[in-house]
């Protein structure tokens, strides 16, 4: 019997993922359905695997008999809190999925942005003067992260200025506050920065 998989993602990439898994897995029997679809189809064919992200709860109404379900994003917190989600399937998330990388990056701008007080700067520009601050202890100037996984993992490990972001400087987040979501802020505090991610 071929495996079943259900593709539930926004209109606008349906087409392009079940062509490229299609194309992967010829195998397989791949169908689709829009994940902003509220509605049950009581006719639905029933899938083994799921491919989703973000799909109305409806879906999960349709699809009973899934082995696995694989989160096309990081971040599961919509699922996680869904009262639909079937918990005893297994849920496979994407790690990274190139985000790391660039997370880490922004994290290592903004800390520098911050520590070099380019919006200072910049300002001054503005208003046609220069008053040069004294230069920053890199000892003295705190840098938090706040977050749990492997995108805040990423940002843990940069050291973008050189001494800046010394790994045991760093506050653990787990003994912080756990976040939810996808999103990065950068909160200019009194002496460093705090990363939320």
């Amino acid at each position: 019997m071929r495996p079943r998989i259900v593709i539930a993602l926004g209109a606008n990439a349906l087409a392009k993922w079940s062509e490229r898994l299609r194309a992967a897995l010829p195998e397989a029997e791949i169908v689709t359905r829009d994940s902003a679809r509220a509605t049950v189809d009581e006719h639905a064919t029933a899938a083994d695997f799921a491919l989703v992200w973000r799909p109305d709860p409806s879906f999960f109404a349709e699809q009973r008999h899934l082995k696995a379900i694989f989160n096309l994003g990081a971040g599961i917190d919509a699922l996680a809190t869904m009262p639909e989600f079937p918990r005893a399937v297994p849920l496979i998330r994407l790690e990274d999925a190139g985000m790391a990388e660039q997370m880490a990056e922004y994290a290592a701008y903004a800390t520098l942005r911050a520590f070099r007080e380019f919006a200072y700067y910049a300002a001054e520009q503005r208003a046609g003067r220069w008053s040069p601050r004294e230069r920053r202890d890199k000892a003295a100037f705190g840098v938090g992260v706040l977050g749990l996984g492997v995108l805040v993992g990423s940002v843990r490990r940069q050291r973008v200025p050189p001494g800046v972001i010394p790994g045991g400087s760093l506050v653990p987040a787990a003994r912080l506050i756990l976040l939810t979501g996808a999103c990065v802020l950068m909160l200019n505090v009194t002496g460093g920065i705090l990363i939320l991610t």
